[in-house]
């Protein structure tokens, strides 16, 4: 089945006949991704979420046929949003299902195609429709076998890069925030994406970032921004990265510094430490959470290139602008910043 042909099948199994007359394309991750629909509003909101990759220069993306994901916005007698976010996902080798209520999204990696049908009220709920619809659909197309995702917050200045690793609630995004407040820029805040051909790079998605709704206790810049519930279910705070000094998205690196981040519950000072390769590799393996278990098959081969660059623990204190300084100036990233 080719890459159109999941959509003019649907219009034998729905009924519906009508046009997809507005489109864009994004090169996600430097995977070339065609939106269509019947509504402009969905060709807005794919732009909102993903149109920071037009400015990927043309010689890193690849010179393929898009891949396709069409959204029929449909009336319907529930115009309902879906309640509480429940959506109900289903992944089978390389098929994805889901449905709402009266909205089902399905994908295909072998076709390279997806099709959505979604109500006009989740169409209005811009973050929900950008999570569970736009990016839901294009991450699974391209996050196949060329892309695969890697449980982690990572920060770029002056061409070196720093992600910190570790299971939800150790703190990445807190971390993330103190080190763009410092200058860095944003590659990601809980998943990189790792990229194996045509050459191996390191991709990040990135415009925003998500922190609990006490982190005004850590950033008093923060106090009076209203923590709200997001598609994923949990009560965070969203602040755009353009909102932070002088930072952006960063779209890619091509090598990184890792650090594996444990807890010290109840202490001020946080310690850095050399650790090998393997030691990260097992905390890795051992914590795959939920999507990132998908890719179990392609993780050893991406983490041989991930890690082959300097790798550290580090053992987290409770004063974060400490461990901006540590890691600043155990890692050398202070005269970046001076310059």
């Amino acid at each position: 089945m080719g890459k159109r042909d999941i959509y003019l099948e649907s219009k034998e199994t729905t009924g519906y006949q009508g046009r997809l007359d507005f489109e864009d394309e994004f090169p996600v991750l430097g995977i070339p991704v065609r939106f269509r629909s019947n509504h402009p509003l969905v060709i807005q909101q794919a732009f909102t979420a993903l149109g920071h990759w037009k400015r990927l220069s043309r010689d890193l993306q690849e010179r393929a046929s898009p891949l396709g994901v069409d959204i029929v916005i449909q009336e319907t007698r529930d115009q309902s949003a879906p309640a509480g976010y429940d959506f109900n996902y289903q992944i089978s080798g390389d098929d994805f299902q889901a449905h709402s209520g009266a909205t089902t999204l399905r994908a295909s990696r072998r076709t390279g195609a997806a099709l959505a049908f979604a109500t006009e009220a989740l169409l209005q709920d811009e973050p929900a429709f950008q999570w569970f619809v736009i990016e839901a659909l294009a991450l699974f197309l391209v996050t196949a076998s060329r892309r695969v995702p890697v449980h982690a917050a990572a920060v770029v200045l002056g061409g070196r890069s720093l992600a910190f690793a570790g299971a939800s609630g150790a703190g990445k995004s807190s971390l993330a925030y103190a080190f763009l407040r410092r200058g860095f820029d944003l590659l990601s805040e809980d998943a990189l994406y790792i990229g194996t051909a045509p050459e191996y790079r390191i991709w990040g998605n990135a415009t925003k970032i998500h922190m609990l709704a006490n982190a005004s206790g850590l950033f008093p810049e923060l106090e009076g921004r209203k923590a709200q519930l997001r598609p994923n279910g949990k009560v965070k705070i969203t602040v755009p990265v353009s909102e932070i000094g002088q930072c952006r998205p960063a779209l890619y690196t091509d090598a990184i510094t890792l650090c594996l981040l444990e807890p010290k519950h109840g202490e001020r000072d946080s310690v850095l430490e050399r650790i090998p390769p393997d030691v990260v590799r097992k905390a890795l393996f051992s914590s795959l959470e939920p999507g990132f278990d998908l890719s179990r098959e392609q993780l050893p081969a991406v983490l041989d290139y991930l890690l082959r660059g300097q790798n550290y623990r580090l053992s987290v204190g409770y004063d974060i602008n400490a461990i901006v300084d540590l890691v600043l100036d155990h890692l050398q990233f202070t005269r970046l910043l001076e310059t």
